[in-house]
């Protein structure tokens, strides 16, 4: 915008136009810098950076409000608060400050919580994109009004923001999910408090999941559960001998085919040697035909002459050298010769082509043979790949009802999701209180319920401690890790038993 106002007063500088010509230019230069104000006033007040990335907060779910739970309590809308934002929270000071925030060992574990929820987490390590819809669904409703909570609307921008954070792939990994949810969370949160980031997981998680309380139903999952095992038990055994019976059968194929290579190669040695007989039968039976000749032929002449050719088409056979000199007594016995030696060739021929018609039958019983084992192999994998199958499906069952058979949480219905509005801070956390199942299952997870108190470590950051965090640093920030941990530890010892004694009176109040 800028470059087309430069280059519109060099254009009026350099060109004489008629003064209606300039003034019309005017209007266009003074409407192009009031839309420059704009458009630099509205990405003050509704873009921000965070992580190396720029954010929009009116196109986001839940990503556009810097408050959550004034809203609650108070008259403002939800609508509202999506679209207003306090750009002090996006200070270099304050976005260092919340990237420790993200590195709070109870923030961490909610956001592991919140991961390991997810019944395809269970089964394949990734969450898949329709139940990432439908939990940021409960997300959606649990902060919206109810008379605003728009479904169709508010599942079109879930399914953008899908593919804003993971493209089009089907699944994501955790700490795609982890960086989505912390940023749901630090542009929620009302203020840069950590026990205020706390209380944001603890209270959704607690509002979109439910805990199976009836004995009764517990103790069906639990049979359920224990009767899908018995059934991996055998499917194990089952594919562990359907293994054995294809490596088996792979071995026997490979061996028989090997036997069959031995056989094929026996055969083409086989029709070699016999057509070298064929040969040999067909040079006998032209030196018989060549002796007859020069036996029948009485013109010593035409004799010599044939012998003469003879000796040069069969000059490295000794026989027909001294033909001439023979009578038909002499010439008899070499066409005897050659007709007995015809007789040998053709015999040896035909012990050839018994040979290999044994080997061609042999040949046949081991391709035969091979076809079967390889048909049997091929309906073992088949049942090997059911067995896979229903191995899959027990799996993903157990991974279902193995949380309500254990009373862990699981998501809530979309239709039983209420909004967060009209609930106070000290209801919530008597809720929380009231409900043995949640508080059982922070117990098992080793969390405190969070209350709206001092926390050990919700003191000032030292910001020295991150001045490695530049303004271009990207999603990964491997650099430091070590320092935040460290740092949080230091922490949570010295503050210790400032908390301890806030507690105390805290009960005492």
């Amino acid at each position: 915008m800028r470059s087309e106002m430069k280059a519109a007063g060099l254009k009026i500088m350099t060109e004489r136009k008629s003064d209606q010509e300039l003034a019309e230019e005017r209007i266009t230069l003074k409407e192009s810098e009031v839309n420059v104000q704009n458009a630099e006033l509205n990405a003050k007040n509704h873009v921000f950076v965070t992580d190396g990335r720029i954010k929009d907060k009116r196109d986001m779910i839940g990503k556009g409000s810097e408050t959550l739970f004034d809203f609650e309590v108070g008259d403002t809308s939800s609508s509202d608060y999506r679209k207003e934002g306090n750009i002090e929270f996006y200070t270099r000071a304050n976005l260092h400050k919340r990237k420790a925030i993200s590195r709070d060992r109870v923030v961490k574990k909610w956001l592991s919580i919140f991961w390991n929820t997810f019944s395809s987490v269970q089964s394949t390590g990734r969450v898949h994109h329709a139940e990432y819809v439908q939990v940021h669904m409960s997300i959606g409703k649990a902060l919206f009004d109810p008379e605003e909570w728009d479904e169709e609307e508010v599942r079109e921008t879930v399914e953008l923001d899908w593919v804003r954070e993971n493209g089009t792939s089907d699944t994501m990994d955790q700490a795609k999910f982890a960086r989505s949810l912390f940023e749901l969370v630090d542009t929620w949160a009302a203020t840069i408090r950590l026990v205020e980031y706390r209380m944001f997981l603890q209270k959704l998680y607690f509002r979109i999941t439910g805990s199976s309380t009836d004995a009764a139903m517990r103790e069906r999952h639990a049979q359920r559960l224990r009767e899908l095992e018995r059934q991996q038990c055998k499917l194990r055994l089952s594919m562990k001998k359907y293994v054995e019976r294809i490596n088996s059968l792979t071995a026997l194929a490979r061996e028989i085919a090997l036997k069959a290579k031995k056989v094929r190669d026996e055969k083409i040695k086989a029709i070699n040697a016999a057509k070298q007989c064929e040969l040999e039968e067909k040079e006998c039976k032209e030196r018989t035909a060549i002796l007859e000749c020069i036996r029948m032929e009485k013109d010593a002449t035409k004799r010599a002459q044939l012998v003469s050719e003879a000796r040069r088409r069969y000059s490295d056979d000794e026989s027909f050298a001294d033909a001439a000199s023979h009578d038909e007594i002499g010439i008899g016995t070499l066409i005897a010769a050659e007709q007995e030696k015809l007789a040998a060739t053709e015999a040896k021929r035909q012990r050839i082509e018994a040979t290999h018609r044994k080997l061609s039958e042999v040949e046949a019983t081991f391709i035969q043979r091979e076809k079967e084992l390889l048909e049997e192999r091929s309906s073992c994998e088949d049942q090997m790949k059911s067995a896979e199958e229903r191995m899959k499906a027990i799996e993903k069952e157990s991974n279902e009802i193995s949380n309500l058979a254990m009373g862990r949480r699981t998501w809530a219905p979309l239709d039983q999701i209420m909004s967060l509005r009209g609930h106070s801070e000290a209801s919530m956390l008597s809720a929380m209180r009231k409900d043995r199942d949640f508080a059982s299952f922070c117990q098992d997870n080793r969390l405190e319920l969070q209350e709206n108190i001092p926390s050990p470590d919700d003191i000032e950051v030292d910001l020295r401690r991150f001045s490695y965090l530049d303004d271009d640093d990207d999603d990964d920030d491997s650099e430091g890790l070590d320092d935040i941990d460290v740092y949080d530890m230091r922490l949570q010892k010295v503050t210790r038993q400032h908390y301890q004694t806030a507690r105390r009176f805290h009960d005492l109040a």
